[in-house]
């Protein structure tokens, strides 16, 4: 894409954590560890960035399963660590914890209902997926502000990468359930920042 005059480029990589101990269950706000293959997928995420790693920060969410890896690789590398509250998962409500399988036998309708239009429904006494997309959008354009021309690293949750997704491309909230992000996947978006305007490109999905 052309890049015009006095316009800065600001790369954002966002990656989700890896495999999670407890299981298939909404994990949501819960607060539980990687599993020794989840930490495996993160390593072999970022191993195409390395040895020289191209990022200028890290910033993570607060939630250990990906704040541990984001700490060992800012550790690691010698790059600067932001843990951001904004970037932690919702919060599922009455479902936090429980098997997914479960939820959905007993709670059918429910769960069709929020997966069929989530910016419509939110669970029981849970966190309603607007929220969710306008704290973490913040804490995005938050971080791009201030560090133009760099490159960033998020390392984030399956919920808000999706909202952060549907938010920055200007898609209706709607569509959140139209796409899943794998354990450890991995996403880039091009920001390009001038007087006049501000551009969002979504480079690569994996």
């Amino acid at each position: 894409m052309k890049k015009f005059n006095n316009e800065s480029v600001t790369l954002v990589d966002v990656m989700r954590h890896g495999e999670c101990q407890g299981g298939e269950i909404y994990r949501g706000s819960t607060d539980v560890a990687l599993t020794d293959r989840g930490w495996q997928q993160m390593e072999e995420a970022v191993a195409h960035a390395l040895p020289a790693p191209p990022w200028q920060r890290v910033i993570t969410s607060p939630l250990v399963r990906c704040h541990d890896f984001a700490a060992h690789l800012s550790k690691r590398y010698n790059l600067p660590l932001t843990v951001e509250p904004d970037l932690r998962e919702m919060n599922f409500g009455h479902w936090e914890g429980r098997l997914v399988e479960e939820v959905h036998r007993e709670h059918a309708a429910e769960v069709a209902s929020f997966y069929k239009d989530p910016s419509q429904v939110t669970p029981p006494n849970g966190e309603p997926v607007a929220d969710v997309q306008r704290r973490v959008a913040n804490a995005f354009w938050r971080y791009l502000d201030g560090h133009q021309n760099q490159r960033l690293l998020f390392v984030q949750h399956g919920v808000t990468i999706r909202a952060l997704v549907v938010s920055l491309l200007g898609l209706p909230l709607s569509q959140l359930g139209g796409f899943e992000i794998p354990y450890a996947g991995r996403l880039q978006f091009k920001v390009y920042t001038s007087a006049e305007r501000r551009r969002v490109v979504l480079c690569r999905l994996g």
